[in-house]
Formats: structure tokens, C-alpha cells, sequence
């Protein structure tokens, strides 16, 4: 993996990139090859949008299909990018309207965990 691939993974995932990492390179090296080419070099690395709009259309996304602790790791991978609180509430009011109020409130949950954080 080049390296600075390997240094926008570890800043943006953190902690889940590193354990994730090893488990798959360990269990399921096959995996980790397709999450790589697939996930990370066919599109986190693509010329079109900055990464940190990238991570603003993965936390909808995420947020979308309910997938909570992929916005709780995507979250702080977007306050990576320089991402602030005040952007992810604008993206937690627009999951409320589209994907329910249900799915906004776990999005308010989630940012007050990490905020806590902090």
C-alpha cells in the first residue's frame, strides 16, 4: 500500500482502520485487497470531489441505510478533513426530512457521542 494512501486511511479511520487492518490482513487478506481497490483507490482516491465531500455523501449514504457505526467511524474521519459539528447537523436535518426522524435522532446520538469525545 503506498504511503500516502496508507496516511489518509490512518488520519481518517483511526483507531477502526488500524484494527481492521490487522484482523483482515490476518483472516481475510482477500477482503482487504477488494476493499482496498474497490473502496479506496476506486473511489476515496478519484479525482472529482475532495475527500471531504466524499465523506459528506458517506455519512448520508450510511446514515440512509441505517448503518450506525459506519457514520460514528465516518464521522470522525470527516472532523479529519476539517469538518465541523455545524456541517454534520445540517447533514443529520437532511436525513431527518429523507430517510425519516428516526434515522435524524440517531444521527443527533451519534454526534454527541463523538463530540464527547473530543
Amino acid at each position: 500500500m503506498s504511503s500516502s494512501k496508507n496516511d489518509f486511511l490512518e488520519s481518517y479511520f483511526g483507531e477502526a482502520f488500524r484494527t481492521n487492518e490487522r484482523d483482515l490482513r490476518k483472516d481475510f487478506p482477500d477482503f482487504l485487497a477488494l476493499m482496498h481497490s474497490a473502496a479506496i483507490e476506486g473511489v476515496w482516491l478519484r479525482p472529482g470531489l475532495s475527500k471531504r465531500d466524499r465523506s459528506l455523501v458517506t455519512l448520508s449514504t450510511q446514515a440512509a441505510l441505517g448503518r450506525w457505526d459506519q457514520v460514528e467511524i465516518h464521522l470522525r474521519g470527516f472532523y479529519s478533513l476539517g469538518g465541523t459539528e455545524a456541517e454534520f447537523k445540517e447533514v443529520a436535518l437532511h436525513v431527518a426530512i429523507y430517510c425519516g426522524f428516526p434515522a435524524g435522532l440517531a444521527c443527533f446520538r451519534i454526534w454527541k457521542k463523538v463530540a464527547a469525545e473530543k
